[in-house]
């Protein structure tokens, strides 16, 4: 026990962390005697590829026995890349993010064969054990399969996981089997015939993975979700992109948003995949996942403005826009709102009534106003929020298990781009994470608090980030770090004063999982094992760090560099990798001091204006592509708002007078319920050829009995084809009798041989009281390409009963 406790804390790693015992052991008995795949990646990177090839042989087939081992081990990446955590006395030093990767040594062994021409040999010993009496068939499959993939044989290698598929599948071998099955699946990937095949599997394990009380760990459950979606986009692609039919664009690399995720030092352990997400113009889709994972878009925005975009729904695609610290979405029974922030979820909301059914998709908005931020669901409001002025971010957010998207994303009104971000502003910490899971927020572990005066500065007025001192045995070297979400950018800086008190204040800046170590007591102390890698700054700088005192940090970013300065000095430069996240965090040793931070500061070279919203980078212009030559058109345009000149309208309804009123904004229709009643606004026009009408709509209202619908609708009337087309934006109590439902709905009325036939095309869920009504005719349409020319236009309301109200702005028809 005296021996464990002394590596222990020679090492600082605390002591309810697993690490500490590993290292332990490695310390006490020794790399070499210590029988696992751990242990012998230890001794890998200083290893020619020959001895390599050999250790691997002999993990893989023990001497002695039938065995073929086929085990799956996590292991820190950097062990395989011969890095050991960097040393003092270097002015620039790579930053490798820590990562904790699955490795199967068979399928490294393999690999290895294939470099040194010694398949068959590998071939070879598999055939000799599977011919033992109690070999493992799963086992000897999986090699079988792994050179089979590595000669590019797809029919031997589709035979053979047709064999192996039943045995990986048993719920009673999944668990021991489905990491070395994973490994076999990322290798035949590369070889399009072998997709069927991995996505059985990959179906099974994710089949297995959606059950309660699943058998699968969670890291394999997650890697089983990845691989799955995955494949089955990549599989879609392909299709796609290389099918007779190809519409489907070029993928492109994102501008103007960045990826990251919730990463905790369970996640990270765990190696759990990272999140991934592909990106066509106007349109992202996640293809894996890591935990709770983001996008960002690039620059802050304030003031008062709104985000719209139309974004998946339920089936494990749910995907949820946000600004200002929080996020929102509908839970499948309709009834609720689920609602969170960067590093959890807050209560959920419950609703008077159900939200209307949602299908694949739905239309959410986001409206800014005074310092709160409002989600629309398909035009309903379902929730309203303080907006975090620390976070003046618009994300999109999805949980590891969903593979959802997000198409024509806009922001428009009037946004403003700040020069700076106060970044511990907001005493809720909505942006902020910790990688230990300590807690965060008022009286927590890391709290924002205005605290006494330290030093006679007069900054006791000061929001001051705090991080507590604590932990159950001091000098164990507890490691405590806190992130804030959104990634560093390139050309951005974050800037910020922490107070400093040797031997008991004391905070270091990271980036990522590494940290610069600004106390020169720490220099000597550098781990080479553990969640974090800790990098001291130049000797030189030592002197710079003024005790009993506030210190000022500045961290800038310049593309694939890092550079740190102390008190106006340059202390510490490294190179970065553009790909990875960059989250900026603070870091301290809580069993030995406390952490004060303040003026915590991002800052960057920013563009001050957005783009206009059909330039924006996930603005889709298909709509736009289809109406183009529209500015061509004859064009008539009138608003109600001026009157409405009966010389230029024909008005249908009985007693139409008495339901239509001039008011400032337009006419104003308010009709009591009954029978089957329309009245209708007609333009007397007459055009031929292609068309664009749109009709501006405001306070809808309505109120229907059982059975009963009201709308407002534009109709188009083609008598050559005896055709009606209309648009509705009706509420409906026809299906869902006891609450209604509001709904925009598209619909075709034809006469063929006497007998009126109907068809509805389109129907989606939608709330919203105001908008526009639009209906396009394009030769290319199939709708309306055999119908050349039509004889009106008409806005109606409809009604069957009780009592709506109707506000129509202008309508404009080109044509």
């Amino acid at each position: 026990m005296i021996f464990l406790v002394a590596a222990f804390c020679s090492h600082g790693v605390a002591m309810s962390d697993f690490r500490a015992d590993k290292q332990a052991l490695h310390d006490i008995f020794g790399e070499g005697n210590l029988q696992s795949s751990a242990g012998m990646f230890r001794q890998w990177a200083d290893l020619s590829e020959l001895e390599q090839y050999r250790l691997l042989q002999g993990h893989v087939f023990p001497a002695g026995t039938s065995v073929i081992r086929c085990d799956s081990v996590l292991v820190d990446a950097a062990m395989l890349a011969g890095e050991r955590g960097s040393r003092p006395g270097s002015a620039r030093v790579p930053f490798t993010p820590s990562e904790t990767r699955s490795v199967v040594p068979v399928s490294l062994l393999i690999d290895a064969a294939t470099q040194l021409g010694k398949l068959d040999e590998v071939e070879a010993s598999v055939a000799q054990r599977l011919g033992e009496r109690d070999a493992d068939l799963a086992h000897a499959l999986i090699a079988q399969a792994l050179i089979a993939i590595a000669r590019e044989e797809s029919d031997e290698a589709v035979r053979l996981l047709g064999e192996l598929e039943p045995l990986v599948c048993d719920r009673n071998r999944v668990e021991s089997l489905i990491g070395s099955t994973l490994e076999l699946i990322a290798k035949a990937e590369r070889l399009p015939a072998l997709h069927e095949s991995c996505l059985a599997f990959l179906f099974c394990f994710y089949e297995f993975g959606r059950e309660s009380g699943s058998v699968l760990p969670e890291r394999w459950k997650r890697r089983a979700f990845a691989a799955y979606y995955s494949l089955h986009w990549r599989q879609f692609r392909m299709h796609a992109v290389w099918g007779p039919d190809a519409q489907v664009g070029e993928v492109f690399t994102p501008q103007r948003w960045y990826a990251t995720s919730r990463s905790t030092a369970l996640s990270e352990e765990g190696g759990y995949p990272a999140a991934q997400w592909a990106f066509e113009r106007g349109h992202f889709e996640k293809t894996d996942g890591h935990d709770r994972d983001f996008l960002y878009f690039d620059v802050p925005v304030v003031g008062d403005f709104e985000v719209e975009a139309i974004v998946s729904g339920f089936d494990y695609c749910e995907t949820r826009l946000g600004y200002g610290g929080h996020w929102a979405g509908p839970g499948h029974d309709h009834l609720a709102i689920l609602n969170g922030h960067f590093a959890g979820d807050d209560p959920t909301i419950s609703l008077p009534r159900p939200l209307d059914d949602i299908g694949s998709s739905m239309r959410v908005r986001l409206v800014i106003r005074n310092g709160f931020c409002e989600t629309l669901i398909n035009g309903r409001s379902v929730c309203r929020k303080r907006v975090s002025s620390a976070n003046p971010w618009v994300t999109i957010f999805s949980q590891w298990y969903t593979h959802g998207w997000v198409r024509d994303l806009r922001i428009t009104g009037d946004p403003t781009v700040p020069a700076m971000v106060n970044l511990v502003e907001d005493e809720r910490l909505l942006g902020w994470s910790s990688h230990f899971d300590e807690s965060i927020g008022k009286d927590r572990d890391w709290q924002v608090q205005t605290p006494a005066k330290l030093d006679g500065d007069g900054s006791g007025e000061t929001p001051v980030l705090k991080g507590d001192q604590h932990g159950l045995i001091k000098g164990s070297f507890q490691e405590s770090l806190l992130q804030y979400g959104r990634p560093l950018g390139d050309q951005e800086t974050i800037s910020y004063e922490f107070f400093y008190r040797r031997g008991s204040h004391s905070v270091h800046p990271a980036i990522g999982r590494d940290v610069v170590l600004l106390d020169s007591d720490r220099i000597a102390w550098l781990p080479e094992t553990g969640e974090l890698r800790f990098n001291p700054i130049n000797q030189n700088a030592a002197g710079l760090l003024r005790n009993d005192q506030w210190n000022r940090a500045e961290i800038v970013r310049f593309g694939e560099s890092i550079e740190l300065h102390l008190n106006g000095e340059s202390v510490f430069h490294a190179s970065i990798d553009p790909g990875q996240t960059h989250q900026f965090g603070l870091f301290h040793f809580c069993d030995q001091t406390t952490a004060l931070v303040r003026k915590v500061v991002l800052s960057g070279d920013w563009p001050m204006q957005l783009p206009t919203a059909d330039q924006q980078e996930l603005a889709e212009d298909t709509v736009k592509q289809l109406v183009q030559g529209t500015e061509r058109m004859n064009v008539f345009h009138h608003e109600f708002s001026e009157g409405l000149p009966l010389d230029s309208f024909f008005m249908t309804g009985n007693d139409w007078t008495k339901h239509f009123l001039q008011v400032d904004e337009g006419i104003h229709c308010e009709h009591p319920g009954g029978k089957h009643v329309q009245y209708g606004i007609s333009p007397n026009l007459e055009t031929e050829g292609d068309f664009d009408l749109t009709a501006e709509f405001a306070g809808f209202e309505a109120a229907v009995e059982e059975g009963g619908d009201a709308s407002v609708h534009l109709k188009v009337s083609l008598p050559e084809r005896s055709t009606d087309c209309v648009l509705y934006r009706k509420f409906t109590r026809y299906a869902k009798k006891e609450i209604g439902e509001q709904i925009v709905q598209s619909a075709i009325f034809t006469i063929r041989e006497g007998e009126r036939t109907f068809h509805f095309p389109f129907r989606t869920s939608e709330a919203a009281t105001s908008g526009k009504l639009r209906l396009v005719r394009r030769r290319s349409d199939p709708l309306f390409v055999c119908s050349p020319r039509f004889d009106a236009v008409s806005i109606s309301v409809q009604r069957n009963s009780s009592e709506e109200v109707r506000r129509f702005g202008k309508n404009t028809l080109g044509g």
